[in-house]
This record gives structure tokens, sequence and C-alpha cells, in this order.
């Protein structure tokens, strides 16, 4: 299926999409940079520049689940359009032929599935 947008559109829906995540990013670092040391923190390790902070553990768990929904980016537009809709179907396409009997209905499914994602949670 090919893009119908206009390239204006396809622009504005880039940009907003590169503030979002940069704002997110932003967020993360201020979150680590801002976290004291106290008796009742525990260390943390932040993978972005590879040093011990101490976080509270409620933080270091929202943390987590907050690095793990920038994955979520991957389903909405403008990189669902250019990037991981071509992976994603190259993948289901490889899985379907070498995986015999249930290599093509796995791999329909899955495609399916994030196709649904991102038509109806990534508008």
């Amino acid at each position: 299926m090919r893009n119908t947008r206009p390239s204006s559109e396809r622009l504005a829906m880039l940009k907003s999409w590169m503030i979002v995540l940069a704002m997110d990013v932003m967020s993360h670092r201020l979150t680590l940079a801002a976290t004291g040391s106290s008796a009742d923190n525990i260390p943390f390790r932040s993978q972005m520049d590879n040093t011990n902070i101490n976080v509270p553990p409620a933080t270091a768990e929202e943390l987590k689940r907050r690095k793990m929904r920038w994955m979520l980016y991957l389903l909405r537009c403008p990189l669902w359009d250019v990037l991981t809709r071509l992976v994603a179907g190259g993948l289901a396409d490889l899985v379907s032929r070498f995986v015999p009997l249930l290599g093509r209905p796995l791999a329909t499914y899955v495609m399916d599935l994030l196709v649904y994602w991102q038509r109806h949670h990534f508008i």
C-alpha cells in the first residue's frame, strides 16, 4: 500500500513526531539528572551515559516503563509508513516462507495485529 498523504502533511507529521520524541528523551534525561542520593535510594545504572546514579525504586520502575514505551514510536506515523511496515512485512514474508505449517498464519496474524494497533491507537 502506497503512502497517499500530501508531502506537507507528511512533513507536519514528521515534525510533530520528532518534537514528541525529543520531549520524551529530554524528560528522561532531566529525571535522571534531578534524582539525588539518599539512604533509602537504590542504585540504578543509567544506560545513556553508563554511570551509577541513585533513584528511588518507584522512580526506577517508572523510568523503565517509559523507556519501554519508546518502542511504540515505531508504530506511529511517519516512522510506520517509512520503516516499520516495510521491515515487519519483510520479516513476515521470511517467516511465512521458511517456517513450515504455522509460518504463514503466524506472520499474517502478527502483521494484522501491528496494522490494527497502528490504525486504531496511533491515528
